[in-house]
């Protein structure tokens, strides 16, 4: 399964990876909206499902789990360089 990811929701105040709370995408194979929060990614993507932010030249960006001490978080990875394609994304 693969998953785009549309927008995200930050935690009050927060600006960093770890203050996403929850992630809206969709599912590539059914187009069915997929939510979930930060965690249920961080699983997703440990368990090994596909999940990216696509730009608007259709170059996609691949979420890998990245930590800060203890913090799990999902963070994209182009070119084997961590970026902020998800922080890029529209917030709700």
């Amino acid at each position: 399964m693969a998953y785009r990811c549309l927008k995200v929701k930050m935690s009050p105040g927060g600006h960093h990876h770890s203050h996403i709370v929850e992630i809206t995408g969709v599912d590539d194979t059914t187009g069915g909206s997929v939510v979930g929060s930060r965690q249920q990614w961080v699983n997703s993507v440990k368990t090994g499902h596909t999940a990216y932010v696509q730009d608007a030249s259709g170059q996609r960006a691949y979420l890998h789990v990245n930590h800060i001490g203890n913090v799990e978080y999902v963070q994209t990875v182009r070119d084997n360089t961590w970026t902020d394609n998800l922080l890029a994304l529209p917030r709700y």
